[in-house]
């Protein structure tokens, strides 16, 4: 059943959302998908039926979130909420991380705001989960502050001594 609604929710999403260059709803995006639920669930001591759903939900929603334009992603939340229609999205417990990144947006006299602290968390994640990671967008749409203000967050992470967190270096090529 759970198949089924994986490649249900691909198929759909490769009709129904806009054609954009970086959209990938293949058989090597549904892979990363269930390789990513696959270790979110390994991460959970004790999952029943519910719990896997709510695992599945979570990972389809964290890996392409991140990857689609802002018309597309009121159309990709109906679309799973359709299909997980008991289903809700699990909160992430990323409060230490917003906190650091809030200090960080703070020590460069930026203004927070939700969508900047989301791209960010969403950046993160996403280079959690992906072996190279690309950011796309218009000039002045933040992407080098959303970069530089994650680096500088995981750095914080680091020098506090946040179990899992590296210093980040930055090379100019």
């Amino acid at each position: 059943d759970l198949a089924k609604k994986v490649v249900t929710i691909y198929n759909t999403m490769k009709q129904q959302l806009s054609k954009q260059d970086h959209y990938d709803f293949g058989m090597r995006a549904m892979k990363s998908v269930l390789t990513f639920a696959g270790q979110l669930r390994r991460e959970k001591s004790n999952t029943d039926i519910e719990m896997e759903v709510s695992i599945l939900m979570q990972a389809i929603n964290d890996m392409n979130m991140p990857k689609l334009i802002a018309e597309d992603i009121n159309l990709f939340t109906d679309l799973l909420l359709d299909l997980f229609p008991k289903t809700e999205l699990p909160e992430p417990d990323n409060d230490p991380l917003v906190y650091s990144i809030e200090e960080e947006i703070d020590s460069r006299n930026l203004q927070r705001t939700p969508v900047t602290i989301e791209k960010i968390l969403q950046l993160f994640d996403s280079q959690n989960t992906r072996h190279g990671n690309m950011l796309v967008g218009s000039t002045m749409a933040g992407k080098s502050t959303i970069w530089q203000v994650l680096a500088g967050t995981l750095n914080i992470m680091h020098h506090k001594k946040v179990k899992g967190f590296f210093p980040v270096k930055t090379f100019v090529v």
